[in-house]
């Protein structure tokens, strides 16, 4: 399974999955004649021929691509960073992401979100945590940094396997213009607390809420 660019016209930023934050895949750049393929890239590197739904690519101003690539059967996902123009890899991302039980593959969506001062590259992690990476368009980046919206770092990392067997983010996520981001998350069994299903009778186990994280504080 593989993805074909097509360079558009004028660069401009795509930053989230179908163009806006009510996905309706309307762009404003212009598309060239479809009678060439620049490059390609895999975007399923453990192709078991089940189904599937897999994330969009997101791209800067700076002609910088995000493409999020499946590297196991239903689970497990690294990001690219590709130069659109020449397709050459600038760096990559691995997550510990763990999809939920789904009769499909759920899409792995990662986002740009910006405000005034700069632009986020936030994707999603294991447990229903969030990373996020600044100077988006340098290999130099620095180290992902990780959030959780239920509690704090420390009380996740405590009882990260709790966590992660059983919070899970399950569709894409979204920004605003001020650079919040937003998300859905299923919670499948018990989790522990405070998603502990015997004490916050709002979280019902086997269902999927949404969530907003406040991205710059």
């Amino acid at each position: 399974m593989g993805l074909a660019l097509l360079l558009t016209s004028g660069t401009a930023a795509q930053s989230t999955f179908g163009g806006n934050a009510q996905h309706t895949a309307n762009y404003s750049p212009t598309a060239q004649n479809l009678n060439a393929v620049h490059w390609t890239t895999s975007i399923d590197l453990n192709n078991n021929g089940g189904f599937a739904h897999y994330g969009a690519p997101v791209l800067t101003p700076a002609d910088t691509i995000f493409v999020p690539v499946k590297t196991g059967a239903t689970s497990g996902y690294k990001i690219s960073a590709f130069n659109g123009g020449t397709g050459a890899t600038i760096y990559s991302l691995n997550t510990d992401y763990i999809a939920p039980s789904s009769q499909w593959i759920v899409p792995y969506q990662p986002v740009l979100a910006t405000n005034s001062v700069e632009t986020r590259f936030y994707y999603p992690g294991a447990g229903g945590t969030l990373y996020y990476v600044n100077n988006v368009d340098s290999a130099s980046q620095g180290a992902p940094v990780q959030q959780v919206f239920y509690t704090s770092l420390a009380n996740y990392q405590a009882n990260a396997s709790g966590f992660n067997s059983t919070v899970f983010i399950d569709t894409p996520i979204t920004a605003d213009s001020a650079g919040n981001v937003f998300f859905g998350f299923r919670v499948q069994g018990t989790a522990p607390s405070p998603l502990n299903t015997c004490r916050s009778p709002l979280i019902d186990p086997n269902k999927s809420y949404y969530a907003a994280m406040r991205s710059y504080r």
